[in-house]
């Protein structure tokens, strides 16, 4: 069975330049959300700095994280299961407008 990944990364709240990241958890290949999904990885890393990635773990769908002012950001998220996990497709975040949230939040 292959496995699904992580879907709709959102930005849902911001407070200075802490935001808070929410997902859908994957789906199995019937549709149905994934109970096996253990815990999440959130690696997030401006672009062009050369920085190793920064990497926080959640337990649900959701991690609030604290980035640096007038960066571009590269953010995924992987769902750990028993024997693989899957990240998700990149999401882009630009704290220089951090201040227009309602840019990240999807319809």
């Amino acid at each position: 069975m292959a496995a699904g990944k992580p879907t709709d990364l959102q930005v849902t709240s911001v407070r200075d330049l802490t935001i808070m990241l929410k997902w859908k958890r994957p789906l199995t290949t019937a549709g149905s959300p994934d109970s096996s999904v253990r815990s999440y990885t959130v690696s997030y890393q401006a672009v062009e700095s050369g920085a190793q990635p920064r990497q926080v773990t959640a337990s649900s769908e959701s991690a609030e994280i604290g980035l640096q002012n007038n960066k571009l950001y590269n953010i995924y998220v992987k769902a750990a299961r028993p024997n693989q996990s899957t990240w998700s497709d990149v999401f882009k975040v630009n704290t220089k407008d951090l201040g227009e949230l309602d840019s990240y939040i999807l319809p």
